[in-house]
């Protein structure tokens, strides 16, 4: 027996600097769409009782399209479908369980940096699995653009949505959304056992030695860098200049008077 589960494959992505303009363009537009949902539902219900639902919010969508030429400029896929995450959250509210509690506004401050495309707003090129030589491409208001990913393993399915993002670092990632099936029976056994030996020098150590993990060395790594961003520092502060600052006395500034109990040395004017 088997079901269908929906599975998240992620992805680094390789961005110009043009390619980021047109992205970050269509973040903005999702931000706009969010906040201006947001702001109508909230202002309906608190003045008049009654929520706005989706079906009337995509109505609203199309005259703020209609309205606005820059955000008619972006594609409507994404901005469909940050609506749908705002519906989403406001069906939320009553679940008491729900850790995200009431959905807020998206401040340009802190950036709102991700967006999601539908198939009829992206492809993978070549094989459609993520295999060497293949680029993504989505919808922008400069038409669709190719994107170079870093394909680390290949796609189970053609994935049916992906959503961008750049996280705090200034990294983009691309993370793809599959279904695919998964067996829901019980595993059969095989018969056979093994030993497990968790160490130092060999992280797991089974039966057979052609299976052993080895140490990764995460903290050996991490140290490395640490040791590597030190050095950077001290050798960005080696460069800047140690000399003594002069004072810049403006216009408009006054001399400092001097210290009680020492004798100026202004001399008086002539007479």
């Amino acid at each position: 027996m088997s079901a269908m589960a929906e599975v998240r494959y992620r992805y680094r992505l390789r961005v110009s600097n043009s390619q980021a303009g047109l992205l970050q363009a269509v973040f903005d537009a999702c931000r706009f769409v969010w906040n201006q949902t947001l702001g109508r539902w909230e202002t309906l219900w608190r003045h008049e009782g009654v929520s706005l639902g989706y079906a009337d919010a995509s109505r609203e969508l199309t005259d703020w399209r209609s309205r606005f030429e820059w955000l008619a400029e972006q594609p409507s896929v994404p901005q469909q479908q940050v609506m749908r995450d705002l519906y989403r959250a406001i069906s939320a509210l009553s679940d008491r369980t729900n850790p995200a509690g009431r959905p807020r506004f998206k401040s340009c401050k802190a950036g709102y940096t991700t967006a999601r495309w539908t198939r009829r707003a992206f492809k993978v090129s070549g094989s459609g699995l993520g295999r060497a030589g293949d680029r993504l491409e989505v919808a922008t208001s400069a038409g669709r653009i190719w994107l170079r990913v870093v394909w680390s393993r290949p796609l189970p399915t053609a994935p049916s949505s992906v959503t961008i993002y750049r996280d705090a670092a200034g990294r983009w990632w691309a993370s793809f959304v599959m279904r695919i099936e998964v067996p829901t029976g019980p595993v059969q056994g095989t018969g056979r056992a093994t030993g497990l030996d968790v160490g130092l020098d060999t992280f797991a150590t089974v039966e057979d030695p052609t299976h052993d993990i080895p140490n990764p060395r995460l903290a050996r790594a991490q140290a490395k860098a640490l040791a590597r961003s030190q050095r950077r520092l001290a050798a960005n502060r080696r460069a800047r200049p140690t000399g003594p600052r002069r004072a810049v006395v403006g216009p408009g500034s006054r001399p400092k008077p001097p210290p009680s109990g020492s004798t100026s040395t202004t001399r008086p004017p002539a007479a």
